[in-house]
């Protein structure tokens, strides 16, 4: 039982650290993009917006898929 456990916590914290990695790179990308568009364009902020909060969320998502798939 132990090593479930521990096996299962490594699985998690597995899964958010590759989650956080993939979510940085786009939504970095991104969030630069709709800076400089959000002062032509007022829809840019909505998006802006939105990816921040994908972003935040997309490590916890990719730490619970890791472990439902693992």
């Amino acid at each position: 039982m132990r090593k479930d456990f521990k096996e299962n916590l490594l699985n998690i914290l597995n899964g958010v650290s590759t989650g956080v990695v993939i979510a940085l790179v786009p939504g970095a990308l991104v969030n630069e993009l709709m800076k400089n568009i959000a002062h032509s364009w007022s829809g840019a902020q909505n998006i802006l917006t939105m990816t921040s909060l994908m972003g935040s969320l997309l490590a916890v998502f990719a730490g619970i898929v890791r472990v439902i798939f693992a």
